[in-house]
């Protein structure tokens, strides 16, 4: 029953009918990774910033969702701007999407110390791969889609996104607000290339996603602030959004909660400052839909975050969670 779950979100959400491979990039601590979604966030902070991201998603089904992204961003003075780079691996029943990126974002002063705009863009590549092992089952029979038996098809695509990130601070230089738009894919490259059987498939592309962010940071009092923050993103055809709010503690332990529209799911989190220059955070998803019937199925994220602080400075925790736009944390 499992694996005919997975199976027919895999042929609605890539080949459905002539129609676009939908790439959502989903992850429920969002806020700490925003260069993922946005290049116009890279170098918005302080230092070096590296941050690994784990989600195991909708743990329970045979070939259940799991992705993985390593992203490191760094400020460059003498560009007025940033530059950094991601590898994202991603994975659905059979078919593996794996990712390199580059990105550069110019950052433009509006108001000095006060405002300031990123603009940016990435290039890179995408690699996506099929592979045979859900060709077949005793219920509903082959997949025309899956290559036959154990052999793998697999092709290179392009890939190019452009973004724009508004950063307001604070008059400590913190950041106290944020909001992104960036646009994913742009070229909409085609994957026919990726099924064996003439006719299943055609003109299917990587489609087009679109990506809204934003937060602001509430300074409740000397050892407590809230950060509201949402992420809202469509293909065109479908639409998802998640809420959420971040409680830090005496700039040492942040819990959150989040609820991901059109998913019915919600999410817990905990994150623990393990020295000035790292973090590690981790969120618990419960799905509420009609996928979870048994309530056996949940997902699981986990993020660890470094700051590299530049030479002569010392990167303080405060900072490392406050104004890195890629990890936050």
């Amino acid at each position: 029953m499992m694996k005919h779950i997975v199976l027919f979100i895999f042929g609605v959400a890539l080949f459905g009918m002539n129609g676009n491979a939908q790439v959502f990039i989903q992850n429920t601590l969002y806020p700490f990774n925003r260069s993922i979604y946005n290049p116009a966030a890279v170098g918005m902070g302080q230092g070096t910033n590296l941050t690994l991201m784990g989600r195991l998603q909708w743990l329970g089904i045979d070939g259940a969702p799991t992705l993985f992204t390593t992203s490191v961003d760094t400020k460059v003075d003498a560009i007025q701007g940033g530059v950094g780079g991601y590898i994202i691996a991603d994975k659905l029943g059979p078919l593996t999407t794996t990712g390199l990126n580059g990105s550069y974002a110019y950052h433009l002063p509006i108001i000095e110390d006060k405002l300031r705009l990123g603009i940016g863009a990435s290039v890179g590549i995408l690699q996506k791969s099929l592979n045979g092992e859900f060709r077949y089952d005793a219920t509903n029979g082959e997949d025309p889609i899956v290559p036959l038996g154990q052999y793998s098809n697999s092709l290179i695509v392009p890939s190019l996104a452009v973004g724009l990130y508004l950063s307001g601070l604070d008059e400590e230089g913190k950041e106290q607000f944020y909001i992104g738009i960036s646009g994913q894919d742009l070229l909409e490259p085609t994957i026919d290339g990726l099924t064996f059987t003439p006719g299943v498939g055609e003109d299917s592309r990587v489609s087009r996603t679109f990506y809204l962010t934003g937060g602001y940071r509430f300074v409740l009092s000397e050892d407590l602030e809230l950060e509201p923050s949402f992420l809202a993103r469509t293909d065109g055809a479908s639409f998802q959004a998640d809420l959420s709010a971040f409680l830090t503690l005496k700039s040492l332990v942040i819990l959150g909660l989040s609820h991901r529209f059109y998913n019915d799911s919600f999410a817990g989190s905990l994150g623990v400052r393990i020295s000035d220059n790292a973090f590690i955070a981790y969120s618990y998803d419960y799905t509420l839909n009609g996928l979870n019937q048994n309530g056996d199925i949940s997902s699981h994220e986990i993020i660890l975050s470094y700051t590299f602080p530049k030479v002569g400075k010392r990167a303080s925790g405060r900072d490392n969670t406050k104004d890195k736009p890629n990890s936050d944390l």
